[in-house]
Parts: C-alpha cells; structure tokens; sequence
C-alpha cells in the first residue's frame, strides 16, 4: 500500500521548512506521523475523498455510562483520536441529557485494532447485521457533561468538534444557566494526553451575540491555531498565538480575523457547482503539501434524504481573509441492510489514518441499535495497492453501473466471523453479486463460487498487489455468487 508517510525523511523536513514562513498564505502544518500537536496529513485530499467507499462498515458501540439519546436530542459530532496505541478512543458529542446538560461521550472501542488504521466492523457475525450489537466492551466508559469552567456557564447542546493532536475542540451552545452575561456561546478546549479522560483547559472563545454549531481547527504552519466557528451559513475564523492549546501553563487568547458567508462571499473559481449545505460537521484536513481543506457533512432532506460529504478547500491570499473553492461533492449510503445505520444528520466526522488516507465516521441520531446500543458506519478510502494478506479485501457488488448499489465487503482478517459457505446467511446477498472490487497480493487469489458450501462453477480472482475490478455481468457470472473464500 502506498503510505506517504514512507517519504524520506529530508524530503519531510525540508517541506516543513520551506512552509514555516508562509503563514500570509495559509499553509497548514504538515505531520506524517502525528505528534502531540498536530494530526497527519493527507498526500492528495481530493483524491482520498474521491476514493472513500460509499457503503461503510457497519459498527456501533454501547451506551456504557452515558445517558440515553432520543431522535430531538441527538448526537452532534464524531471525532476519533489520532495517536498510534490511543486511536481505540473515540468522542461523540450530543444535545440536552436528562439533567439538561450536553455532553461528550468518551467511546473506547476495545475489540479493534491500534495501529492507527480503519476499525473494520465489530458487529460481524452468523446473524444479519441488523441483529448483531457490537462486541461487549466497546461502550462510553467515561462521559463529560459541558459545563464551561471559565463562565460558569450550563450548555444543553454539544455540537461539531474536532481532535488536533492531544487537543480536542467542542462547540457548545444554548445556555441553561450562566454566571456571565452578554454571552451566547463559547468553544471549549479539552487536554486528551489522557483520551480516557479529557480535562477541560484554561482557555475558551466566548461568543456574545452568535451561536457556536460546529468547530473546526487547524495548525497553521507557523505553528499557532486556527478555529473556524460555524453558524448557519456563516464561518467565523479565529487566531490565537498559543503554539500548544493543551498545555495547561498556557492560557490562550483568540481574536477573530474574518468572517465568510455563503449568500456574501460565494465560492472561489474553480468549484464544483454552488450548491452550500445546511452542514451538521466541518472538519480541517491538511494536505502534505501544506493546503487546507474543510470536509462538511450533511443529509439533504434532515433525516430522509441523501447522506453527503462536500469537500472544501481554503484559500487566503492574506491569512487574515479566506475563501472556499468547492472541490467535491459525493453521496454515500446509510441503509444497507434495513433500519439506517448512519445520518449525516446526525453524528459525523473525518480522521486521517496512519497511511495518510480520509475515514469518515457517522452515527445515528439516538441508541436505536441492537441491545441498546449506538449505530455507526465507517467509510474508508479504498486502497489502490495492497502488500500482505492483512490488507486483502474483497468488495461484492448488487449492481453494475455507476451506482452499484449494497454491497458487502469481507477483509481478510474477518474472513471466519460470518458464514461466507452460504451467502444467504449474508443479509440475503445469495446470487445477488453483479460487480467485484478486490485487491489481493501478487502470488495470492481468491474464488467465487456459484454454490453454496464452496461447490460448483468457479470465478477466480487473482492477485496482483493493486486494485482491481470485474465486471461479473459481462464475465457471465452474474447473480450466481453462492459462496466465497480466499485461497491463503
């Protein structure tokens, strides 16, 4: 698998230097390997995003400590730590509790893997999706009401968020109760050296006359922060000095630089049509070259329309004043297998792995899932290359086409959690495979078989270390897959 993070090491700090200077034009920090204050970088956004499935893993966790959720008071934001060895833990914020207070769900999924890579479905099993709750120990073992130690002030409503390096950035708003006056929202920052357990830091920025929906921050390649604060179709940039928003000898101060609006400022030249979302989430992402872009989630019809992600790039000829050029736009699917598992509505949010590839994360809007629990989909970008039997995958297909509607993926290291000698046990997929996306190493293959229990007509996959697609309409086997396994 290509991995940017190979680059040699002199091509990396050479790129870092020649960025330093170059904070008039806005370039983001660049990380291969994510240290304490920044997140990794991505070696091409667009074609990252591009590349992102449009059926997700379906995953999920347990509510554990936390409260109950319900459709009206719902979970906000997603974000997931991006530390090698701590990235098990997740973060996801939600709407008024029963004690009417927001809240921040500290999600520890135990069960996956951390290295840093995409956690693959823990709801994988001889049972439909539909039926299986996530492995036991992948729950809320912690959850952190938001309450602003600086204003005393009661906030019902945890909205988007992000996670740059040990700092997490919460936007809360819709005040119960306050010991401040002239204020209406606040951003709040949390230290997660910890991610079990974020302490809330010294520092906010308070916001007297605006909502605060979503934040969204970033490292500027000098090395001081960027927060963008989302109200409605107004972004809101802000600048701080602090080099380190989590240091708790530090007490950071923002000032606002600029604002942009959407009816106001329109889009760069450039832009993939005009259309601009009623966004639940942004998030930034640095691309290794140092540009920034904003990855946006939203559903088009609240809760019955199609589940979209545009992606955004950020421009600033000044790095006081900035734009947006609308550099993609693509709709992805929830609903694979019966009730949705996702909304993009609801919870969402984009991590960078430790290959330097875009995940998006979504959940659904309350704990609606099997056993009480939370429902979610990952949506990895789909690798062009693959080296070891690890990384192998097979990805089946209802339709040909362009929408090749439901699917079914089965990785390798899952390869004995379902019943792939019957396809009829996968969520009703028997003879219903028309199109196959798979990539398996050279010297290594796998076969499709048009009977159950591994028998009759065969297809062979073979593997070449990248990338591949058939058509299996055209090959004449469509609609015959039975069974599946691979041949290591």
């Amino acid at each position: 698998m290509v991995r940017c993070q190979k680059m040699a090491l002199a091509g990396v700090l050479a790129l870092g230097v020649s960025l330093s200077g170059l904070a008039a034009s806005f370039k983001g920090w660049v990380s291969y390997n994510s240290d304490a204050n920044a997140n990794r970088c991505v070696g091409n956004v667009e074609n990252s995003f591009q590349r992102l499935r449009k059926n997700g893993d379906d995953m999920g966790f347990r509510m554990g400590v936390a409260p109950d959720v319900s459709l009206t008071h719902h979970w906000q934001g997603v974000q997931r730590v991006h530390r090698v060895g701590q990235d098990k833990y997740m973060y996801v914020s939600r709407s008024k509790d029963s004690s009417n207070y927001g809240g921040i769900a500290v999600v520890n999924m135990s069960s996956r893997d951390g290295d840093g890579l995409r956690f693959r479905s823990n709801r994988l099993s001889y049972s439909d999706i539909k039926d299986t709750a996530p492995y036991w120990a992948d729950k809320v073992n912690q959850y952190v009401r938001t309450y602003s130690g600086q204003t005393g002030t009661k906030y019902d409503h945890a909205g988007g968020m992000q996670v740059w390096g040990n700092t997490l950035a919460v936007a809360v708003e819709s005040i119960v109760s306050s010991d401040s006056s002239n204020l209406q929202s606040e951003v709040l920052f949390y230290n997660i050296d910890n991610p079990a357990v974020p302490v809330q830091m010294p520092h906010t920025i308070q916001r007297a006359s605006r909502n605060a929906g979503t934040v969204a921050l970033v490292k500027r390649a000098d090395g001081r922060f960027i927060v963008m604060v989302e109200t409605g179709e107004q972004l809101d940039f802000y600048l701080t000095d602090a080099t380190a928003l989590a240091n708790f000898n530090t007490v950071a101060t923002f000032s606002q630089l600029s604002s942009w609006k959407y009816g106001n400022n329109g889009f760069e030249p450039g832009s993939v049509g005009g259309g601009f979302g009623n966004y639940q989430s942004y998030n930034f992402v640095v691309q290794c070259d140092g540009s920034v872009y904003l990855v946006a989630n939203y559903n088009d019809n609240f809760t019955f329309g199609n589940d979209r992600l545009d992606l955004f790039e950020v421009t600033s000829t000044d790095g006081t004043h900035f734009g947006l050029r609308k550099a993609a736009s693509k709709v992805f699917t929830c609903d694979d297998y019966g009730p949705a598992n996702c909304n993009f509505q609801a919870a969402g949010g984009v991590y960078v792995d430790s290959d330097g590839e875009l995940i998006f994360y979504s959940a659904e809007h309350d704990n609606d899932g099997p056993g009480n629990s939370v429902k979610m989909s990952e949506f990895p970008a789909v690798p062009n290359s693959c080296s070891s039997a690890s990384e192998s995958f097979v990805e089946l297909f209802e339709n040909t086409g362009s929408d090749k509607g439901r699917s079914v993926v089965i990785d390798y290291p899952d390869r004995s959690l379902r019943d792939y000698g019957d396809f009829r046990n996968i969520d009703g997929f028997g003879d219903k495979s028309s199109y196959v996306r798979y990539c398996l190493p050279a010297g290594y293959s796998a076969t499709l078989y048009e009977d159950s229990d591994y028998r009759g007509k065969t297809k062979l996959l073979t593997g070449t270390g990248y990338l591949r697609e058939l058509n299996l309409k055209s090959q004449g086997f469509n609609d015959k897959v039975s069974s599946f396994r691979f041949n290591y």
